[in-house]
């Protein structure tokens, strides 16, 4: 028999599904496309809907849902709180002074990876996400680096979900194990031409006082300016910026 705990725990469920969901979803979808995707009988679906907007959580506009003002509050406070935007901004500017290309640091957030701290390069060429843009984890270096310390369990769960809110799986197959190791023990990640065949990036993880993956810090830019050659300076030049981060990260907020 189920008890009100276990309800009321099913029905959080149900609501993080779904701005999951939203969160990663541009384009306008229909409350019965929604339910389809999630798995949610619409009944139960257009009720969690009329709750978050009458929250604040979403907002409806022309039939559809989008983020609401608490969300956009929310995710404000959690980068504030992570002390993520104070500490990295200035270690990314240093670091784009030296690399001249696009730095950006990711956080995970379930199975999406999400752009907490970017600073842009200066080439007119270069690779253009916002700060709180959602993108898969099975796709880019810093997913890799976000995925490749988990359990390996966790790791394909969080992959099949990824590819669920994103697509693509008929592009992106399950890597092998030999590939995770290979990023564990390089500690770093590198895509070429992975989620856009004219783009690159490479990857470090940011490590937490707990010896755990926090975040992942990213080099992109043009395919063309990632060649063999330059790789292993990136790769330096992110090692040494993740190690500051590191050393001025406020752990107790983390």
């Amino acid at each position: 028999m189920q008890t009100e705990e276990n309800s009321s725990i099913l029905v959080l469920t149900k609501i993080g599904q779904v701005l999951d969901y939203l969160s990663v979803n541009r384009e306008a979808v229909s409350v019965s496309e929604m339910s389809r995707q999630l798995n949610i009988v619409r009944p139960t679906l257009h009720r969690i809907l009329d709750s978050l907007v009458a929250e604040g959580i979403l907002s409806r506009r022309q039939g559809h849902y989008i983020p609401g003002w608490r969300l956009a509050q929310w995710g404000a406070r959690a980068l504030k709180a992570q002390s993520l935007t104070d500490v990295g901004q200035e270690v990314l500017e240093h670091l784009v002074e030296r690399a001249r290309e696009t730095a950006s640091i990711y956080v995970r957030v379930r199975a999406i990876r999400i752009c907490s701290v970017r600073v842009e390069g200066p080439g007119l060429l270069r690779h253009s996400i916002s700060v709180g843009e959602p993108l898969p984890l099975h796709a880019g270096s810093s997913g890799y680096i976000l995925l490749a310390w988990l359990e390996e369990s966790e790791r394909k769960r969080l992959w099949s979900e990824s590819i669920r809110f994103f697509g693509g799986s008929e592009l992106f197959q399950w890597p092998s194990e030999e590939t995770w190791q290979q990023i564990r023990r390089d500690g770093f990640a590198v895509s070429l031409g992975q989620r856009d065949s004219a783009l690159a990036s490479v990857s470090v993880p940011v490590w937490g006082q707990d010896h755990q993956v926090k975040a992942s810090l990213a080099l992109s830019g043009p395919i063309s300016r990632f060649s063999p050659e330059a790789l292993p300076v990136m790769v330096q030049y992110l090692l040494k910026a993740a190690r500051a981060i590191e050393s001025q990260w406020d752990e107790s907020l983390a």
